[in-house]
């Protein structure tokens, strides 16, 4: 069997490419954005604490109704169906289900 050897300009094509996705990869997982489904499975039925400790604090938390409190985070997702845009704001509606306070929907802005 023979082997070819790839010649020196397409094997720097080739790193160059490699290298690009790593960075791309990277740039992406420090932004922290999560696709809306994958955001909505995490925090559907979690208390604020398991919210808390897997998103960090909210940006802005709304209890002017304590039965209904809302948390919002900002730039944390992405909508798929729409090019890929960032959602400015995430919020997440909590109600008391089974006696703990957790999220009950999700909504995007």
């Amino acid at each position: 069997m023979k082997s070819y050897a790839m010649p020196g300009s397409l094997r720097c094509t080739t790193r160059t490419v490699i290298l690009f996705l790593v960075v791309a990869v990277l740039a992406a997982c420090m932004n922290s954005q999560y696709t809306r489904g994958l955001f909505q499975g995490y925090v559907m039925d979690q208390t604020q604490e398991a919210v808390s400790e897997r998103f960090g604090k909210p940006d802005e938390i709304d209890n002017s109704d304590a039965k209904h409190p809302k948390w919002t985070y900002n730039k944390k997702t992405f909508d798929p169906d729409n090019a890929n845009q960032s959602d400015a704001r995430t919020t997440l509606h909590f109600d008391e289900k089974g006696g703990k306070m957790v999220v009950v929907d999700v909504s995007y802005t």
